[in-house]
C-alpha cells in the first residue's frame, strides 16, 4: 500500500509520470494508476488503491473483469471489461481510474512501487496498512 506525507509533496507528478511509462510505455499522467491532486494553498491528496480486504470495485463489478489475489491485488481482465465504470463509482477511495474508458489501478509493480523511485522528496512510499 502506497503511503503519503503531504507536506513533502511538490505535485511534480514524477510519481505519476513514472507509473504511466512503465505500464503504459508512455508519459502521460493521466494514464497512471495513482492520481495526485492538490488546490493550493490546501495540501496535495494522494488517490491510490487500499487494497482492501473485501474490495467494493471487484463487488461491482457485473462481468467479474476484477479479481483480488492473496496479496490484495486487484487485476483487470481486460477481455472481460465492458469499461462501465462501475467499479470506478464503487471505490470509496477514489481509487480506481478510469483513462477514455480504460480501467486502471494500481498492481503494486510486484511490490516495487517503482513509482515511489520518482520521488525526489519521498513524498510517496510503501508501507503497511494502519
Amino acid at each position: 500500500m502506497l503511503r503519503f506525507n503531504p507536506e513533502q509533496c511538490t505535485e511534480c507528478h514524477a510519481c505519476r509520470l513514472r507509473c504511466s511509462f512503465v505500464k503504459e510505455e508512455e508519459y502521460n499522467p493521466d494514464k497512471a494508476r495513482l492520481s495526485i491532486t492538490g488546490k493550493w494553498p490546501e495540501l496535495p491528496k494522494l488517490f491510490s488503491c487500499r487494497l482492501c480486504k473485501d474490495p467494493d470495485c471487484v463487488a461491482a463489478c457485473p462481468f467479474d473483469a476484477l479479481s483480488q489475489n492473496e496479496k490484495g491485488i486487484i487485476a483487470v481482465d481486460y477481455e472481460a471489461c465492458t469499461e462501465c465504470g462501475l467499479c470506478v463509482d464503487a471505490c470509496p477511495y477514489d481509487a480506481v481510474l478510469q483513462f477514455k474508458g480504460r480501467i486502471l489501478i494500481c498492481d503494486t509493480c510486484d511490490g516495487e512501487y517503482l513509482c515511489t523511485k520518482a520521488c525526489s522528496t519521498d513524498a510517496i512510499f510503501p508501507g503497511e496498512e494502519r
